[in-house]
């Protein structure tokens, strides 16, 4: 999946980022009213709503009558961060007043964070401190789909009261020039154009409890891990066990027929139940085919991640980089170093006030650098003082010569809340994922329920785009179209239809979503992070040189295209 050198004129690909002035109204609620919006490229904050303004809203939803002859999908999520909170976001439509639309009430969500472990992290773990992105494609089902619905109305909302969307972007050399600058679309959620919201992820964790809260069929069971699922003897039915935080090891009273697994790169279930699986095949030549899981691998690099807090100094910058409020990567010359720093709104508790969080100007920045330093010394221990302090000095060493404001960002970061973790990735494949629940013998007579993999338990990919949790909401909308799909065909077996759906339907959409978004991840990982001699030579002897005297209209149609590609839209 390596991309060909020859791609190089495909050069100033990356995601890019954005700047500036505050709107009253947040571009969900304006595209909801019918206004129009425009897209300058400023940084955009949005004031806070409250969730009663949206109950006002009664529309029906288009499965108000279910089919009797069609049995309920009694559906369990594993997992309670952002792609599992999406997933049952996504199925709440499903479900009606009554629980009687496709899916039965509730959804189960099991999480293995007890509650109160969930909203201390949230608060007081410098890693959910950390800003995310989230591109349009994810956020845009959440507006089209269900959009009078309470929860969906209020999540939108939430996550652009306390977030920015990104515009102006620059790409630089070490010494401060520039290689190309460029903007995104601020203009609201929209189709043809893609967008960027910045936020930490404990508001986005926040936002996603806060909508699930809404929704009175879903129910989460904290301090749940999940060991095994079980097949039982009727048709497409399954329980799980899971082991709560005192040991104890319980098996769900309730049968499920549609498991989805999003606990993470690390998933129980994953490691004991995946396969991958080709779409090009017939059904019974998949039924027979082995099966084979894709380990996870270091992709040779590590990342250091923290917030700057505050408004820059005049003196700490140039007036290239403060009009506007850009956001901009480094590609550094060697050691595959770069940085990217990007606008983030940053939620600080002022010591005179501490029951007072409020949300102020600031940068998140994210580190790479494959100085083989760090592995001779681990991970530094979070509690280690000395450590931390190591790590940080080393850092501002290695760029003491890179142009401001830099070395201010780093600076200014407090040694303890500075992330350091080695970039892993699952290794490529361009096979979806499946369960071994697929691979049922010709010769069963019980049918296998239904397990599908989202998020990073599906494919944890490379952090350089910024895209994991994209598409980890995107997938959560497109199984719950999967669903519709099949209900909608009127097949008999219903969930027998809905296998075939999310087999041969589902996996080929998100096979051609990750190609696009791994191909274009090795072309950046080249180009920002050469690490190979040739590579390197092509990159700084070739490309960077090239990219200073190619005309900026140029770069920016190849910039805007490549973006669109690496989010799978070229052929929307």
């Amino acid at each position: 999946m390596i991309i060909a050198v020859s791609s190089y004129s495909i050069g100033t690909i990356l995601f890019r980022i954005r700047g500036g002035t505050t709107k009253s109204r947040s571009a969900a609620a304006r595209h909801l009213c019918g206004e129009k919006s425009t897209g300058s490229g400023e940084l955009h904050y949005y004031r806070q709503y409250s969730p009663a303004r949206f109950f006002c809203s009664t529309r029906p939803t288009s499965f108000a009558k279910q089919d009797e002859d069609k049995p309920l999908i009694k559906v369990a999520i594993v997992g309670g961060g952002p792609a599992g909170l999406c997933a049952a976001l996504q199925l709440a439509p499903l479900i009606s007043s009554r629980g009687c639309c496709i899916v039965e009430a509730p959804i189960d969500v099991y999480e293995t964070e007890s509650f109160a472990d969930k909203c201390n992290n949230n608060v007081s773990n410098a890693r959910n401190s950390i800003g995310v992105g989230i591109w349009s494609t994810a956020l845009l089902p959440f507006l089209h789909n269900n959009s009078s619905r309470p929860s969906h109305q209020f999540l939108l909302q939430q996550l652009e009261s306390q977030g920015c969307y990104i515009g102006n972007v620059g790409y630089r050399t070490p010494n401060g020039s520039w290689l190309t600058q460029s903007t995104l679309w601020t203009g609201g959620l929209s189709e043809e154009e893609p967008s960027l919201l910045f936020l930490q992820e404990r508001a986005l964790l926040q936002a996603l409890r806060d909508a699930i809260a809404m929704e009175p069929h879903i129910q989460i069971h904290y301090g749940h891990t999940a060991q095994s699922i079980e097949q039982q003897s009727n048709n497409y039915e399954a329980k799980m066990t899971t082991t709560t935080a005192e040991g104890e090891v319980q098996t769900t009273t309730r049968v499920y027929n549609l498991i989805l697994v999003a606990d993470g790169m690390n998933s129980n279930l994953r490691k004991r139940y995946s396969r991958h699986m080709d779409s090009n095949r017939g059904e019974d030549e998949e039924k027979s085919a082995p099966l084979l899981t894709i380990d996870v691998e270091d992709r040779g690099y590590t990342v250091f991640r923290g917030n700057a807090a505050g408004a820059l100094t005049t003196a700490a910058t140039d007036s290239s980089a403060v009009e506007g409020q850009h956001a901009f990567q480094t590609w550094g010359e060697k050691g595959c170093m770069r940085i990217a720093v990007v606008p983030c709104p940053i939620l600080r508790t002022e010591v005179a006030d501490e029951a007072s969080p409020r949300l102020v100007q600031g940068h998140t920045w994210f580190f790479t650098t494959n100085d083989p330093f760090y592995l001779s010394k681990g991970i530094p221990d979070n509690d280690n003082e000395q450590m931390m302090s190591l790590r940080k000095n080393r850092l501002l060493e290695s760029i003491a010569d890179w142009h401001e404001p830099i070395t201010q960002f780093i600076q200014s970061t407090p040694a303890k809340d500075i992330i350091m973790e080695r970039a892993v990735a699952h290794r490529y494949s361009a096979a979806a994922l499946g369960s071994k629940f697929e691979n049922t013998s010709t010769e069963s007579t019980v049918a296998s329920p239904l397990v599908c993999f989202l998020g990073d338990a599906d494919m944890t990919v490379d952090p350089v785009l910024a895209q994991g949790i994209t598409i980890s909401m995107e997938d959560a909308a497109i199984i719950a179209k999967s669903i519709e799909r099949a209900y909608k065909q009127g097949s008999d077996p219903f969930l027998g239809a809905l296998r075939k759906e999310l087999i041969f339907q589902r996996h080929p959409e998100k096979v051609k979503r990750l190609t696009c978004l791994l191909r274009a991840t090795e072309l950046v990982q080249n180009l920002a992070q050469p690490s190979g001699v040739f590579t390197g030579f092509i990159s700084l002897s070739v490309v960077r040189p090239l990219m200073k005297y190619v005309p900026s209209s140029f770069k920016k149609g190849i910039f805007q295209w490549v973006l669109k590609y690496s989010l799978g839209t070229t052929n929307k």
